[in-house]
């Protein structure tokens, strides 16, 4: 998977797993870069 992350321009992840991708999984450059997890909350009621 690392292949495809690391060549990415904008990387979404939403495993269900936290820590999916590490940042050795992201593509390094001169431009700065955020990587966020999605999560996706259940709410009772």
């Amino acid at each position: 998977m690392a292949f495809h992350t690391r060549r990415a321009d904008i990387l979404i992840v939403a495993a269900g797993k936290p820590k999916a991708v590490t940042a050795d999984m992201v593509k390094e450059g001169d431009e700065s870069g955020m990587l966020n997890e999605v999560r996706r909350a259940r709410l009772r009621g």
